[in-house]
């Protein structure tokens, strides 16, 4: 968008921080999240109307840990309607260090390609739009082996999430749509209870669990060779 608005975003992350929690907020905007090339590093671009706004705050705390919240506005209380327009927001995410990634979106496609990366929690909650999540074959450290990891939640869209074959995923289906979910019956088994699960989900030595809502889409779960 030629005459849009632009804002590239770089933060470096401290060396002592062990924990990151990462807040992305968005209006109308189609997002991406990615693993960076560069460690210690949150990089990105948002493009987008004149309308609106980005702003980017981090903080550290004393614990070793920081927050980056990502956050579009408009600030203009009368917008031009011939000025909005879907934005795009593209972030990249640091490997090496523990992330807690917490995502809330209004209106646009998804796409959390969260592979290479140390992903200790996650949610998501899509008001409107698809929603592509890719897991990382990586085992949380902050959490009991049981515990739930997030709620992924696309609330007039579809979920489609890929799952590394070395990962056993057990994902608990709520406020369904009434549409079966999309797996491979071949490792997965959806258990009386709604809940979707690997196949020998307790040799793995990975596993994840997650809360998936998807109450007027279809949810979708496809195994993946895992780093891809």
């Amino acid at each position: 968008e030629r005459d849009g608005y632009q804002m590239a975003i770089a933060q470096a992350i401290g060396g002592n921080i062990t924990l990151l929690r990462v807040q992305v907020d968005t209006g109308s905007t189609e997002v991406e999240l990615v693993r960076a090339l560069t460690e210690r590093q949150v990089t990105g671009q948002f493009v987008g109307s004149t309308e609106s706004q980005v702003s980017v705050d981090y903080t550290e705390a004393g614990d070793s840990t920081a927050t980056l919240i990502v956050r579009e506005t408009q600030p203009n209380p009368y917008p031009l309607l011939e000025a909005i327009g879907r934005g795009r927001l593209r972030l990249e995410l640091p490997p090496g260090v523990a992330l807690d990634v917490d995502f809330q979106g209004a209106n646009g496609q998804a796409s959390l390609n969260l592979s290479g990366l140390a992903i200790e929690r996650l949610n998501m909650d899509l008001r409107l739009g698809d929603a592509l999540v890719t897991l990382p074959a990586y085992d949380p450290q902050a959490s009991p082996e049981d515990a739930v990891l997030g709620v992924l939640a696309a609330r007039d869209g579809d979920v489609t999430l890929f799952v590394p074959d070395t990962v056993a995923a057990r994902l608990e289906l709520a406020g369904g749509s009434g549409l079966a979910p999309q797996y491979d019956a071949g490792l997965y088994n959806l258990l009386a209870n709604g809940v979707l699960e690997a196949r020998n989900y307790d040799t793995f030595s990975i596993k994840l669990r997650y809360v998936i809502e998807a109450p007027r889409g279809q949810v979708s779960l496809q195994v993946v060779e895992a780093g891809t």
